[in-house]
């Protein structure tokens, strides 16, 4: 890669941070997201210096830990908030054992390219079902989609819940704890 690519790249994502850090709205995240969605992946590997992946694979061991000890051999449930083009999911998909019955994956986020990008990666990965939600806003008294359109899930309905990088993206990030 030249450094003029590098120099447009960190240019881009300034502009990006710039905006993340000073949110004025869900209108203004969306729409940054949006259009950053076909080139997230790249983009986010290069301002990481590719360190992502291993944050991911990260996760990914401590969710495989965590089911795999004492987990009965009913359905398991896993829930990435903030989701991008679902990355952290496929991987630790990807590290699950393979003879774990049961297994639903889900990643959440609220911008539609960004799940649209993530589905095309995917391609035949149907085993993991990326939606727009709500990552503040996402249990409902009724699973499924709301009148807005933003995937509700039930309380108390996974086993695992994570995130990693679009945390920062989210305005009053505290909300998705609750």
């Amino acid at each position: 890669v030249g450094q003029r690519a590098i120099n447009l790249t960190l240019k881009i994502f300034e502009k990006a941070i710039n905006t993340i850090l000073k949110p004025s709205g869900i209108e203004d995240i969306q729409g940054l997201y949006s259009h950053e969605a076909r080139n997230y992946d790249f983009k986010h590997r290069l301002t990481t210096a590719y360190n992502d992946d291993a944050l991911r694979k990260d996760i990914a061991r401590e969710v495989k830990n965590i089911l795999t000890k004492g987990h009965d051999t009913g359905s398991i449930r896993i829930l990435d908030l903030a989701c991008g083009t679902g990355l952290t999911i496929e991987t630790i998909n990807n590290l699950l054992p393979k003879d774990l019955a049961g297994i639903e994956l889900y990643g959440l986020d609220m911008t539609e390219k960004m799940i649209q990008a993530g589905q095309k990666r995917l391609g035949q990965k149907t085993e993991i079902k990326l939606e727009k939600g709500d990552a503040t806003n996402f249990i409902g008294t009724k699973e499924g989609v709301s009148s807005g359109g933003f995937r509700k899930f039930n309380p108390s309905s996974f086993d695992c819940i994570t995130t990693a990088f679009g945390i920062g993206g989210i305005e009053n990030s505290v909300k998705c704890f609750e």
